[in-house]
This record gives C-alpha cells, structure tokens and sequence, in this order.
C-alpha cells in the first residue's frame, strides 16, 4: 500500500498541474472576448495619433504571400477572432476564411483569401492538440476527486510522506526543463536563435515522429502577424497566477494531511 501512496502522490501531483494549464488555456483558446481584450492590449486595433489621425496596424502576407499586405479594420479583426474561437470549438469545418472591403496593398479589395495553406495545415494540427487537450483535461478533472479522497482515507500513511513527494515531483519537472533549455541552446542555439529552437523542440514533444509537423510550424503568414508572441503573454502570465495558486492551495493540504498523520500517531 505504501507504493501504492507514493503513486497516488505523484499521480495527483501530475493531474493538478496539468488541469491548472489545460483549463484556464483552453478557455483563452476558445473566448473571441479574450482575443478582443489581447488585440487592445497589443495595438493591433486602430490607434489615435496626435494629428488626429486612426493608424491601423501592417498585417503582412495575406494569403501567405509575401507581396501582400493589408491595413485592417478593428470590425474585421473582430471577425478574424471569432472565426479563430469558433474554428477551435469545433463549429468551423475549415480555416479558410474570405473577407470583402479589405484594404489591400494600395486600394479596398473584396474576396480576399487571409491566410495561406500552411496556417491553414498548421492551425488543424493546434485543432488536434485542442482536443486532445480536452479530452485530458476532462480525465484528469475526473480523477482528482478519487485521488484526493484515497489520500484522505489513508492520512495515516500518506500524510508522512506527501511534502517529501511533491518536491520529488516538481524538482523532476524543473530538472527536465533546464535540460530542455540547455538542450535546445546547445544544438540548436547556434544555428536557429534559443527562442526558435525551443519551439521547434517544443513541436517536437507535441508531435513525437511527426517530422513534417515540426516543420510546418515554421511560416510567414498574415495568422503569425496576429497571433504575436506578445498576444499570449497576458494568457501566461495568468495561468502562472493560477497555478501558483492551486500549488499553494495544494501545499496547505498537504501540511493538513501531515498533522493529522502526526495526531494519528500519538
């Protein structure tokens, strides 16, 4: 039973981190509100100058050519973000996407085609991961529960030793991950920039013996000058909150368990 308490441990360990991720991602990943706030927070919609002037933001290679660009509208971003969210819902079929009255190079255009073929590709992989983000995040949500309650049960036992495993368990994690950072500087450094390199390994473990995945995640298209680097910092910067706060939450649990796993034994 005892290795047994270990593998509950670890194994919960395992579900919250990941639920903390999945969850509050997945949400971002579907909520056009979430893409209207990161568009404001970035200057991608139209900006007053100080002559009085409504500047709009370049989003070049329309339809993934390298020869277009367009200057558009906040309605029309609003548009793009809710084709992205509803894509990613699964109420979209494709990634296609048309739009009428853009302006394009150097004069208003209807019938513009926004992204080219490889974002469309590479944003039916993230549809994948989506789902299968789901679907994970709903077993795990499902286990936590049971796991939590085992651990209740067995406080006698598992109480002594859960701190222990936990720092087990996220020293692993942090380990791993220097190993990836340094990993990727040392090989791939070099020759692709650190910042490239992670993401390409990164593609790696999300896509393991799919090489042309990993390479079709590299493109010049009008969705990689919307979907900016900059847009998802707000996300991340939230998620870290809320995982911060489920460890915390986590670790008084955890000394709860540990003293009445003490008050049990005297």
């Amino acid at each position: 039973m005892k290795l047994l308490d270990r593998i509950v441990i670890l194994l919960l360990n395992l579900c919250l981190l990941f639920s903390a991720i999945l969850i509050p991602a997945l949400s971002f990943a579907q909520s056009p509100d979430y893409f209207h706030r990161a568009f404001a927070r970035t200057g991608l919609y139209a900006r007053q100058g100080e002559d009085g002037v409504s500047y709009r933001s370049v989003i070049r290679y329309i339809g993934g050519d390298s020869s277009t660009y367009a200057l558009l509208s906040d309605r029309q971003l609003d548009v793009i973000a809710g084709h992205i969210t509803a894509y990613m819902r699964g109420e979209r079929d494709h990634f296609e996407l048309y739009m009428d009255n853009v302006y394009l190079n150097d004069g208003y255009a209807d019938g513009v085609r926004i992204f080219g073929d490889e974002a469309i590709a590479h944003m039916k992989d993230v549809r994948s991961l989506v789902l299968a983000a789901k679907i994970a995040a709903a077993i795990l949500c499902g286990l936590l529960p049971f796991l939590f309650l085992y651990l209740i049960i067995r406080r006698r036992s598992a109480g002594r030793i859960i701190l222990r495993y936990t720092l087990y368990f996220y020293a692993a994690l942090l380990t791993f991950a220097i190993l990836f950072v340094l990993w990727s500087a040392l090989l791939d450094g070099g020759d692709y920039g650190l910042m490239r390199a992670l993401w390409r390994n990164i593609h790696h473990l999300l896509f393991p013996f799919q090489p042309e995945k990993v390479a079709g995640s590299f493109f010049n298209d009008a969705l990689t000058y919307i979907l900016r680097v900059e847009l998802f910092m707000g996300a991340v910067y939230t998620i870290v909150g809320i995982l911060a706060a489920t460890l915390s939450c986590f670790l008084l649990f955890a000394l709860l368990l540990r003293r009445a796993a003490g008050q049990a034994a005297a």
